[in-house]
């Protein structure tokens, strides 16, 4: 076993504070066959056992919601006899030496707890914690059930494996997991030290989350930095936004430039992520949920199970655009924007996880009638977008009048993943406030060549039909 630690990512996740565990077990290769997303109705829980398994029980919940059709039940490990870090390394080379059904419709994950926080978590928050993580596995299959376009997946954990405390299970938000982790798990919830969770003197308070709700009694910290982020990999968007909440650089003249209340961009929009729990806005009382822009970028996956091609929307944004694009910019009240226009593009500092700039010098200037608009942004070494390079800026004068328009790559991936190359969009002036303006944009077809993407999605599935 390598006792080398996985390096992260220069796009590294929130706070830099994420735990890159050593690997495990054998060297194994997760299969990428590309497979046929089947109907939400379909999808059903599959109950595994496998491996050597210490003081095991069965916990099963009915209260599943769709698209998981059957109880959420998963396999309990090392309740009595938690596991060390030996007993973990031979369970997990003799759970991969054991095939496991991947249904193409379900996310498949292993959940690891220390003992310490699993014997405390009932006294500390009046439920076990395997009620605890049902409920909220509830609520993930139901994120996934509502959403516009459909993902048509669901999730499903597999097993909760209780260790002594210290004991290093996989992490699998970086490339090390495809060699080293769990060959029946697409993803890991580990409840270990982690930053983003109320932790107070090695217990854990899920209800002094910073995103809890008490509606639903559910906390979407949780969900986003124990599930979501490892196990569905998508990313925290919000670092797009200007300036970045931890941003340590002053704006330049092009901002300065701007109205004061257009002189920031979030990218909580209305359009295409209000109450999205990858965005970090003010969370609904109905609680987050996966938007249009996040349910689009599930949808357009052709296999969960292919971590390789998965593993790059979690490390920054998808390289996924139109070849060529048409923008049609208008005023608010409708009326033609001729340009010509000058486009300022994002660019990450190094001086904080989210710090950047907007150089004053364009990265285009002309018309925007037949444009590529991968030229406005770059491929890193990680196939994506760096989510500190991805937002832009459109600025123009007509008639003595300054408009402007932000946004980001979002805006150009929907239009490949819907087969679209043109955009009709609204500009705005110093008149417009940004919390009451009309972000929508109208994608139309326009005739162009193909798609540049990192990998292809099968597009012929109507997931935005």
């Amino acid at each position: 076993m390598s006792n080398e630690i996985d390096q992260r990512s220069p796009d590294t996740p929130r706070f830099g504070k994420r735990s890159f565990f050593k690997g495990f077990g054998k060297s194994l290769v997760i299969p990428g066959v590309i497979l046929t997303t089947t109907n939400a109705e379909q999808i059903g829980s599959a109950l595994v056992a496998g491996g050597k398994l210490l003081a095991n029980q069965m916990v099963t919940s009915a209260e599943a919601a769709e698209p998981i059709r059957k109880a959420q039940s998963f396999e309990v490990i090392g309740a009595s006899a938690p596991l060390s870090q030996n007993q973990l390394n031979n369970s997990i080379i003799e759970w991969n030496s054991v095939s496991k059904e991947m249904r193409p419709d379900t996310y498949y994950g292993s959940g690891f707890i220390w003992k310490g926080f699993y014997d405390r978590f009932t006294a500390d928050n009046g439920m076990s914690y395997e009620s605890f993580l049902t409920r909220h596995l509830t609520e993930v299959n139901r994120m996934l059930t509502e959403t516009n376009p459909p993902t048509r997946v669901g999730y499903n954990l597999r097993r909760l494996v209780i260790l002594q405390d210290g004991v290093e299970s996989p992490a699998s938000y970086h490339s090390g997991y495809l060699q080293n982790g769990i060959k029946d798990s697409d993803g890991t919830i580990r409840m270990i030290q982690d930053s983003q969770l109320a932790i107070e003197n090695g217990s854990y308070f899920f209800r002094r989350d910073a995103y809890y709700n008490s509606q639903k009694d559910i906390s979407y910290t949780f969900i986003r930095e124990l599930i979501v982020l490892p196990s569905l990999h998508l990313t925290d968007i919000w670092v797009m936004n200007y300036p970045g909440i931890f941003n340590l650089s002053s704006p330049t003249s092009v901002i300065t430039d701007l109205p004061t209340q257009w002189q920031g961009y979030e990218t909580v929009r209305s359009d295409i992520a209000q109450g999205d729990i990858m965005t970090e806005g003010s969370m609904p009382d109905t609680g987050w949920r996966f938007a249009l822009y996040t349910a689009s970028q599930l949808a357009r996956r052709p296999d969960p199970h292919a971590f390789a091609a998965t593993l790059k929307d979690y490390l920054g944004m998808p390289y996924e655009f139109p070849s060529t694009a048409k923008m049609n910019l208008t005023t608010t009240t409708g009326d033609g924007i001729n340009g010509p226009f000058q486009v300022y593009r994002s660019q990450g500092t190094g001086r904080s996880y989210d710090d950047k700039i907007i150089p004053d010098a364009p990265i285009y200037v002309g018309g925007l009638n037949n444009f590529d608009p991968s030229k406005w942004f770059q491929r890193n070494s990680d196939g994506v977008v760096a989510r500190t390079d991805a937002t832009f800026l459109i600025k123009t004068t007509q008639n003595g009048v300054q408009y402007l328009r932000w946004g980001d790559v979002r805006d150009f991936n929907l239009a490949a993943w819907q087969n679209k190359g043109s955009l009709k969009l609204k500009m705005a002036t110093a008149n417009d406030n940004p919390r009451t303006f009309d972000w929508t944009i109208q994608y139309g077809d326009t005739p162009r060549p193909g798609i540049k993407r990192v990998y292809v999605p099968s597009i012929t599935q109507g997931f935005l039909s």
